[in-house]
């Protein structure tokens, strides 16, 4: 699963991160991590908005995207293609002639007999051309139509194969919007007990109202280091993926290429 990451200043904490997002998300590797969302800053985007109902507005965003998706595409409008209706002929008045007193009876009805004669013509010309370019704008209809509904059979199959699809996208939108609404997780407020070497911290969304407290088994060797450079440390949460509630299963924390073992704790 690819997330696009918007607006937002990449450094070492973001790269790693990814890094161990791949690593830990590799369903290959993992098949139980099919149904969980791993939470460790891996797609840092900036928001705008802080959120203080974080799986209300989760849920709402997963449902925006989910009709956005199942939304079927518009066809194209085949209609502005289609040429304007051919407007019946105007055909050639007969002629209405008088006969000369310059010319008999005979030559008469021959200039009658030519005269019609011609007016024929045109007026099957014009008959033609109607003709032609009636079933010329007819053909071009039933082509077009025949593409409408080519473009149609095609979003039907869309539209099926998204339909099957949805169960696993609706679990890609979940992980997408919460990502895009918890931000980036952090450690804050650390507090060491060198004499049980662990370490006391609260565990921070960057972009909604989520914090717990949690506990970090650091060696007394690397305590003071891991303390002053805490905003380094990559917390690593395993949430289900739940529509109800946000409420993780487990957590690690990650600093100079170690693993710390963390736990959940309400003190």
């Amino acid at each position: 699963m690819f997330i696009k990451i918007v607006n937002h200043i990449v450094n070492n904490r973001n790269i790693r991160a990814f890094e161990l997002y791949l690593a830990e998300n590799n369903n290959n590797q993992n098949p139980n991590l099919k149904n969980t969302i791993i939470w460790n800053g891996a797609f840092p985007i900036n928001r705008l908005k802080y959120t203080d109902n974080p799986i209300l507005a989760i849920n709402e965003r997963v449902k925006n995207k989910i009709e956005k998706y199942i939304t079927p595409r518009a066809p194209e409008d085949y209609q502005i293609l289609i040429p304007p209706e051919i407007e019946v002929p105007v055909l050639p008045p007969k002629p209405n002639l008088i006969k000369s007193q310059f010319e008999t009876k005979e030559i008469f009805e021959e200039r009658v007999k030519s005269a019609n004669k011609k007016i024929e013509i045109a007026t099957i010309k014009i008959q033609e051309k109607y003709k032609f370019d009636i079933e010329r704008r007819n053909r071009i209809i039933r082509d077009l139509e025949k593409k409408y509904q080519a473009q149609l059979d095609i979003i039907k199959k869309e539209v099926e194969q998204k339909n099957a699809q949805l169960p696993e996208q609706k679990n890609a939108f979940k992980r997408e919007s919460f990502f895009e609404i918890m931000g980036v997780p952090n450690f804050e407020n650390p507090k060491y007990d060198a004499e049980n070497e662990i370490m006391h911290a609260t565990l921070n969304a960057s972009g909604a109202n989520f914090s717990r407290k949690v506990t970090i088994k650091v060696p007394l060797s690397t305590a003071k280091k891991f303390y002053s450079e805490i905003s380094n440390v990559i917390p690593i949460v395993y949430f289900p993926l739940n529509e109800d509630t946000i409420i993780p299963e487990k957590i690690k924390a990650y600093y100079d290429f170690k693993y710390y073992s963390t736990s959940f704790t309400s003190e």
